[in-house]
């Protein structure tokens, strides 16, 4: 092969490489799209007035009697996404399925195919955890994260930010595939460094005690059973015990006000279902 064939042919495989990222792009920004419209999706049939039950007894399972279905329209827009989020992945209402579970079967010729394929994935990824805050690049929007009981590490790309998080903090939060990379499920929390001590033995504490109860359970099935709402009540206490406000509703200069008048429109809903 001569150098103008050997030429022609490195330029013609550059160009295919060119148009196969191309496409790797545009593919990877649709299924970012097609996640930020399923969110919605699921959120607003975490909200209907069949799961009405469900609500009334995952409030203050979640928040610890912080919040109930009497004030949960005093959740701002942040708490209310971050217990939805829990509501729709982790949490079991007595022998039903998970929300999620029911949402991919109700819902399965509602949606488009790759809204299908993010269900799918979204069905199995872990539940809510806890993760050390070792790095983020302001470039990429990217956090570099360490599980806090495997060690395992992993990228999470947040186009939030940090928040007001620091390194070496815990964030609170599910990590799900979206195409190429991984993201926060919904709105992520985090625990101060300083207030991370007694969180490994309250989770032991709950562990041994369902040994009895749940000998086969591994780590995962702990964790979306009881150890992700067990992390929320562990934030919730120390908060309380630094003087801050625990929750959004206990804070007198909240201003959320919008975010109010749209929760208390799901609580009506749900309370007249409640009624009948």
């Amino acid at each position: 092969m001569d150098d103008k064939e050997r030429k022609r042919l490195e330029k013609e495989e550059a160009k295919k490489r060119k148009a196969a990222e191309k496409e790797a792009r545009q593919l990877q920004r649709q299924k970012e799209k097609t996640a930020r419209d399923l969110r919605r999706e699921i959120l607003k049939y975490a909200r209907d007035e069949q799961f009405a039950p469900a609500l009334a007894a995952a409030l203050p399972l979640f928040w610890n009697d912080y919040y109930t279905l009497e004030t949960a329209d005093e959740m701002d827009m942040n708490e209310a996404f971050r217990f939805f989020d829990w509501f729709v992945y982790d949490y079991q209402h007595e022998d039903q399925p998970r929300l999620i579970e029911q949402f991919a079967t109700e819902m399965q010729t509602e949606i488009t195919v790759l809204q299908e394929e993010l269900v799918s994935e979204w069905l199995t990824a872990p539940p809510s955890g806890v993760y050390y805050y070792d790095d983020f690049d302001g470039f990429s929007q990217q956090f570099k994260l360490r599980d806090f009981f495997s060690d395992e590490e992993m990228i999470v790309f947040s186009g939030a930010g940090t928040g007001r998080a620091s390194q070496g903090d815990l964030i609170m939060a599910r990590i799900v595939p979206v195409g190429e990379r991984l993201e926060f499920s919904t709105v992520a929390a985090f625990i101060p460094q300083d207030e991370i001590e007694g969180l490994q033995a309250r989770i032991d504490e709950a562990k041994t005690a369902a040994a009895e109860t749940h000998p086969e359970e591994s780590h995962e099935e702990f964790m979306r059973r009881k150890g992700s709402y067990l992390i929320v009540h562990h934030a919730l206490a120390k908060a309380e015990e630094a003087d801050r406000y625990p929750v959004t509703r206990l804070d007198p200069k909240r201003i959320d006000k919008a975010a109010q008048r749209a929760a208390k429109k799901v609580v009506k809903k749900v309370v007249r279902k409640r009624k009948k």
